[in-house]
């Protein structure tokens, strides 16, 4: 009698939960095919959360996993690959890009949108990687499908997310960060803010194999200026950052000439912040 009631119970609570679900899909703008139970073997796509409920006692948000696994369907989220638009505001981190009248706010490595691709003066194509997360949905952009490959070959790493990614291919992009991981470059690795020794080790022995199966080492890059005057340390990596930004190897030194002492001693981004404004001059 006991269990009967139990069985009873729970197969009460479970088909008013996925009818709550499906009352909560039906007006959150889900793309939803098939039936509760798996009948229908349908798909559920986002928005990545919905509410259900109708009193503020009774609402609860649920991820759209949980819904789909409660209705027996496929969790399928849409993602944004590829945007081509103007750059309507932009940070030493990101920026805002206009697609037909959306803006998206798009975070890129240093340098990007001088390597990226580019329809006319106003248009810029960035290769776009969505970042889904049950309660956030971010985008990352890169100037080439092949940096887009090492972002995601990053954030593979154990206890390597996306801002940290994003920070070393500001100061490596995918081809040299090949040569760093083939050849151990812990030094290299290292000088890129906020990896230690521990985490560059780590970089080496999870993407040796990986980097070089997807990422074509550029073959013996040659010094952009020659060595004996090239900066070293915060520098070279300041030299290197506004180069790939598009700026000519000797605008690149007088900047950091300029900045003087105060590139070693100060996070990377600002030294890119004030020589991007001793540059606009």
């Amino acid at each position: 009698m006991a269990l009967g009631v139990a069985v009873g119970v729970a197969v009460a609570v479970a088909v008013t939960v996925a009818v709550a679900v499906a009352v909560g899909i039906a007006g959150c703008g889900c793309a939803v095919s098939g039936g509760i139970g798996g009948a229908g073997g349908g798909v559920l796509s986002p928005p990545h959360a919905i509410i259900i409920g109708t009193t503020p006692k009774t609402k609860q948000r649920i991820s759209l996993r949980m819904a789909a696994s409660t209705l027996g369907m496929r969790y399928k989220a849409t993602v944004i690959g590829r945007l081509t638009g103007r750059v309507v505001h932009e940070e030493v981190d990101g920026v805002v890009l206009d697609v037909h009248g959306v803006g998206y706010e798009i975070t890129i490595p240093l340098g990007t949108l001088g390597r990226a691709a580019r329809a006319d003066e106003n248009l810029v194509t960035l290769f776009v990687h969505t970042h889904v997360r049950e309660d956030a949905l971010a985008l990352f952009g890169f100037a080439s499908e092949t940096d887009r490959i090492a972002f995601r070959t990053l954030i593979g790493v154990s206890n390597v997310g996306p801002k940290t990614a994003i920070g070393v291919l500001s100061v490596l992009p995918a081809e040299e960060l090949a040569v760093a991981v083939s050849r151990n470059d812990l030094g290299k690795l290292t000088a890129i803010p906020g990896v230690g020794k521990k985490t560059a080790e780590r970089l080496v022995l999870e993407l040796k194999d990986k980097l070089a199966s997807r990422v074509a080492p550029a073959p013996g890059a040659q010094p952009t200026m020659p060595a004996a005057h090239k900066p070293s340390g915060q520098g070279e990596m300041l030299h290197d950052a506004l180069v790939r930004m598009g700026y000519r190897p000797s605008e690149a030194e007088r900047a950091v000439a300029q900045l003087q002492e105060r590139v070693e001693s100060q996070p990377l981004s600002t030294s890119v912040r004030e020589a991007l404004a001793l540059l606009a001059k």
